[in-house]
């Protein structure tokens, strides 16, 4: 069970990561699994993130990755790839803790943040979705932290096929878009089953994530939360990465996003109020 939690090998997983989870469920196992297998976004996801940036007053920009940033006492300037420069008195950076050091950042970020990113995090298993034939009951089967595959549920059940959501410790062990592997793993946890076709994404190896969910290993709590929660001058971090409670959740990068906003806006309103000079863009988030 902690081994798909934790989307990674346990032999360095934080048992306080799982604590964690646990008091954000009051101590419920049963209502922390639903949390984390049963309840999901009418609408997906994308839903979520549309009304969020239709709630917002916010510019979006797309496909244009981060290259450098750097500060000083006028302000921010964000470099990307492309070329394009854009300024601001504050910035949130919601980034995975697995790529901070991937971005040129001056003055250099601190120490702790640094090595922090450079250890990363624990998830770095495989997620992937298979169709089987044929209408199944509702399952969920678990299997051990060595399997290449060690959960599977039945998601969505149709009239003749059942899309099955799944899991695995390691992203090198399953190919998420190869059919026939699918078969060979699927027949070793849930035999029986046709696979008519899988689905995924190698997002430990993806340059922009370099690892899945959030979760941590050991010391992680004690050795590295505080600071990178602490603003590194006009810079703060924003993420599930970086939250207090559900860390691995979107209710974490909610929480982490709502710190980083209110801390930012709060350093603006008091160099407002003492009369600093204002540019266009006051605040800029790069994700």
């Amino acid at each position: 069970f902690w081994a798909l939690n934790f989307n990674g090998r346990l032999d360095q997983a934080a048992y306080t990561q799982a604590l964690r989870w646990c008091a954000v469920a009051r101590g419920d196992w049963q209502l922390m699994f639903e949390a984390c297998a049963s309840f999901n976004i009418e609408g997906g996801t994308r839903r979520l993130a549309e009304a969020i940036l239709a709630h917002s007053t916010a510019d979006l920009r797309l496909n244009e990755p981060v290259v450098a940033i750097a500060q000083d006492d006028a302000g921010v300037i964000v470099l990307t790839a492309s070329g394009n420069q854009y300024t601001a008195r504050q910035l949130i950076l919601a980034l995975p803790l697995s790529v901070l050091n991937d971005i040129d950042i001056q003055p250099a970020l601190s120490p702790a943040k640094r090595k922090a990113a450079t250890r990363g995090q624990a998830g770095r298993g495989a997620k992937l979705w298979i169709k089987v034939a044929g209408r199944r009951e509702r399952f969920v089967a678990l299997g051990p932290e060595t399997a290449p595959l060690n959960f599977v549920q039945a998601e969505y059940i149709d009239e003749d096929t059942t899309t099955l959501v799944c899991s695995g410790p390691d992203a090198a062990a399953i190919d998420v878009e190869d059919t026939e592997a699918g078969q060979a793993v699927l027949d070793t946890l849930v035999p029986g089953l046709q696979v008519l076709g899988v689905a995924g994404h190698n997002w430990v190896d993806d340059e922009y994530s370099h690892s899945t969910w959030p979760m941590h290993y050991t010391g992680y709590l004690t050795g590295s939360l505080a600071e990178l929660q602490r603003p590194e001058g006009r810079i703060h971090l924003a993420g599930s990465d970086f939250a207090n409670g559900w860390g691995g959740f979107i209710d974490g990068a909610t929480e982490s996003g709502l710190t980083a906003a209110r801390t930012a806006a709060e350093k603006l309103g008091h160099a407002n109020r003492h009369g600093a000079s204002q540019p266009a863009d006051q605040s800029v988030s790069a994700l």
